[in-house]
């Protein structure tokens, strides 16, 4: 018997945590944070405590209580024996660790984990999964969760990082006192290149490269010994960038030449929307956006996208040669680019070394662009966040890619026609620095529109492009499939079961299933024999 069972994504967007069973043995696919029940609880600095690990998410149904796959230094506090017995309470969680189920039943609750992508809502939860499960992903998603980690999250989840107790020093005020510090090991991770299967236990698990709006991302294929199909999707496009757009047809059609799909696990974030924008729309609406306002082809140009989005990064990369300029990316995706270096992803090259593409380089500390000023941001300078008082062997931009490459807010000042500058949210102060003049453009470029939450955030960024007489140019393109491409790719998968995730509207497949297709809208956390 197979059964299905999905502790998350069910009628919401994100989260996805789904599990396979057959025979006395389990796999998992994904195992994402979901944004909206986080967001219920916390908001800005009101956060879950880092050193309570999950006793916090799950004393507040944030995270799914799966009996035996958590490492059991997340669910008990390592000082837990020099507590008061009535206190214990609060330093674990009612619920059995991966070591415990294994000791208890002699096999492992779940045999390997599967990460579509590199997007939270999919992997952060991979931070408390026990280090002897083993996770297999893209190379890409292996480089992007690392990536994160060293710039943007602080916590790489490509290592499995339980809190040890250790005592403050003599320099501290209260030497010898209790503390709580991180001590990191590398995962079991394994990667599956694009085509590639796996045996775990009674499935096999083929990778199939799709396109998303983060790289690396992979839909999975599981053909079980009882001789079931099953497909997940992850989440996935067909309007993307080429190379990356033929990734989810090629999916599509390896589902649909063999033997009938059984089960088709399907995103469906815009199920019912129409189909919107391309990549190449993005590229086209950004170039007639400057062509038809006169005088924009000499004035300040800015684009804002997220750092993750290399597709997103290749269209600007086209508008900026078509507008004869420069790109000025942020650290961050310049990090990024240096880390996916010869990957399909950026066509095989090191984009890097490119003239027209510069890497901006933001005032901090003593705000004169001191080398010292980076040791909080050392992306900003460096292609490595490894730094090494002793060794000295990180590696600087300008070592790398010539001493022109990193370019400041003043040249661009000076010469504002000669660049497009990427921004991010937080980014917005480099306009103070870069002076910008009254009539400039910027092209908001997200993958997704901004949602109810980010409505603060809009009237933010309205308000700094009113003060620096910047207009604003939408041009989004979605990361996920529009609901006619989801029709199609069902059309021509013909499962006999669809499960859809990832989506408030299931009920919204219904309408247009194939002939022999059932929905099947599974319970949460509830087994369903498949």
């Amino acid at each position: 018997m197979t059964s299905l069972s999905i502790h998350g994504g069910v009628q919401t967007v994100g989260g996805n945590c789904i599990i396979l069973e057959e025979g006395g043995h389990a796999i998992m696919l994904d195992c994402g944070m979901n944004f909206s029940a986080e967001n219920a609880f916390y908001k800005d600095f009101l956060k879950p405590r880092e050193t309570n690990d999950i006793r916090d998410l799950l004393a507040l149904g944030l995270l799914p209580p799966i009996e035996g796959i958590y490492a059991r230094d997340m669910i008990a506090d390592p000082a837990i024996q020099r507590v008061d017995p009535g206190a214990r309470y609060m330093h674990s969680a009612p619920l059995e660790s991966y070591e415990g189920y294994l000791e208890r039943v002699g096999t492992p609750r779940v045999d390997a984990l599967f990460i579509t992508h590199a997007h939270v809502d999919h992997a952060r939860n991979l931070a408390f999964v026990a280090p002897q499960v083993p996770v297999y992903m893209s190379d890409l998603t292996r480089i992007l969760l690392k990536v994160m980690g060293e710039v943007s999250t602080g916590h790489d989840l490509t290592k499995f990082c339980p809190h040890r107790l250790g005592t403050y020093s003599g320099f501290s005020y209260f030497p010898g006192g209790t503390k709580k510090e991180r001590s990191c090991n590398d995962r079991n991770l394994r990667v599956l290149g694009a085509g590639q299967a796996v045996s775990v236990g009674p499935f096999t698990v083929t990778a199939h490269p799709v396109d998303h709006s983060i790289p690396g991302s992979t839909a999975y294929e599981v053909v079980t010994a009882s001789g079931k199909r099953i497909a997940y999707t992850g989440d996935l496009r067909f309007h993307g960038v080429d190379h990356e757009r033929a990734t989810s047809r090629a999916f599509v059609d390896a589902m649909s030449a063999r033997d009938r799909v059984d089960v088709l696990i399907t995103e469906g974030t815009r199920i019912d929307a129409t189909q919107g924008p391309s990549e190449q729309d993005v590229q086209d609406r950004a170039l007639a956006a400057v062509a038809g306002t006169p005088g924009a082809e000499g004035r300040p140009i800015f684009a804002m996208f997220p750092w993750k989005s290399v597709a997103r990064f290749l269209t600007l990369y086209k508008v900026a040669r078509a507008l004869k300029r420069a790109v000025a990316i942020q650290p961050k995706l310049a990090y990024l680019l240096h880390a996916v270096q010869g990957t399909p992803i950026v066509l095989g090259t090191n984009v890097l070394r490119n003239e027209d593409i510069r890497i901006y380089q933001p005032r901090k500390l003593s705000m004169l662009y001191e080398d010292g000023d980076y040791i909080f941001l050392k992306a900003a300078i460096s292609a490595d966040v490894n730094w090494s008082k002793d060794t000295r062997d990180y590696k600087l931009y300008r070592d790398l890619y010539g001493a022109d490459k990193l370019v400041r807010a003043g040249e661009i000042h000076e010469h504002p026609e000669r660049f497009i500058v990427q921004l991010d949210f937080y980014d917005l102060n480099e306009l103070i620095d870069i002076d910008v003049q009254p009539g400039g453009t910027c092209f908001l470029m997200k993958t997704e529109p901004f949602d109810e939450d980010g409505n603060i955030e809009r009237r933010v960024l309205d308000n700094w492009m009113e003060r620096f007489g910047l207009r604003l140019v939408e041009a989004h393109s979605s990361g996920h499939a529009s609901g006619v491409d989801l029709v199609a790719m069902i059309g021509r998968i013909k499962p006999r079961t669809l499960v859809p995730v990832h989506t408030e509207s299931p009920g919204s497949f219904g309408a247009a299933l194939p002939p022999g297709t059932r929905v099947l809208e599974c319970p949460e956390g509830k087994p369903v024999e498949l």
